[in-house]
């Protein structure tokens, strides 16, 4: 058992995502798994492995988006950002599942701001 065969934890448009009886049964059992190889003296909890999931998912999420800033400025390859995360790799099962979001350039927000002041004027 891994996470990486487990997509109802990542996986957004799984049917059972959302269903927190199954997602709290599977991270018992990947903390069991866990804990088998933890050599510390503390076990951890689910709640601690859901958090280093989140953790892992977050920064390889950041460095998806910093490798696709880095191509999509029509630099040469030299200039391509390259990963500093460690497990990138291991982690790469979850890239078809994370969620691109659009970023919003507040560079004309003045101008909008204005206009819509304006038209509110002709409209009143």
């Amino acid at each position: 058992m891994t996470i990486k065969y487990e997509t109802l934890l990542y996986n957004t448009k799984h049917p059972l995502f959302k269903n927190s009886k199954n997602t709290k049964r599977l991270r018992a059992q990947i903390t069991h798994l866990v804990n088998l190889f933890n050599t510390s003296p503390n076990k951890l909890t689910p709640e601690d492995c859901a958090k280093k999931w989140h953790s892992l998912r977050t920064n390889y999420s950041a460095e998806q988006k910093k490798i696709r800033e880095s191509t999509g400025t029509g630099t040469g390859t030299a200039n391509v950002y390259k990963p500093s995360m460690k497990f990138f790799d291991e982690m790469a099962f979850v890239k078809d599942f994370l969620e691109v979001r659009r970023s919003v350039d507040n560079s004309g927000e003045e101008d909008i701001i204005a206009a819509i002041i304006q038209e509110e004027e002709v409209c009143f």
